[in-house]
């Protein structure tokens, strides 16, 4: 008895159209092929504030030094990569790294923020026990209140 088993590595579409073309596995490629001018347009000041944030990012971590939180090390180190990769394969093709990725970079983006809300606050730049602990100093700030 013999079983055969057939694996196809680029399957076609129900239309008939061969899909293995359709990524270029670089992210600027893929919008210009896909949208266009137009594409490279919104994606060029996108790829620009997603820099920004990774350079603020980088900055607060140079401010901090060792003490610098290492889930914040941890969510910079997750979108500087998944950003630099997205020029050399297909990073945002699969759901599962590209829901990370800008999840992440919305985590980064909020850790921003707050940094950037301490430091121009003339705050001390150096860290406070409760960042050290990890624990969020919310009372007073956006409506919330003490417990």
């Amino acid at each position: 008895m013999q079983v055969r088993v057939e694996v196809e590595v680029f399957p076609e579409r129900m239309d008939g159209h061969d899909d293995a073309g359709d990524t270029t596995g670089q992210i600027v490629f893929t919008v210009f092929g896909r949208m266009g001018i137009i594409g490279l347009v919104i994606f060029i000041p996108i790829a620009y504030l997603l820099s920004r944030e990774l350079w603020i990012g980088l900055q607060v971590m140079r401010r901090y030094g060792s003490q610098c939180d290492a889930r914040y090390a941890f969510t910079w180190a997750f979108v500087m990569a998944g950003f630099v990769n997205a020029f050399f394969q297909s990073t945002f093709e699969a759901p599962y790294t590209a829901v990370m990725f800008w999840t992440l970079l919305a985590l980064l983006c909020v850790m921003n923020n707050i940094e950037s809300e301490k430091f121009a606050g003339g705050e001390n730049s150096e860290l406070e026990p409760s960042d050290v602990t990890g624990e969020l100093q919310l009372a007073g700030r956006a409506g919330v209140t003490p417990a």
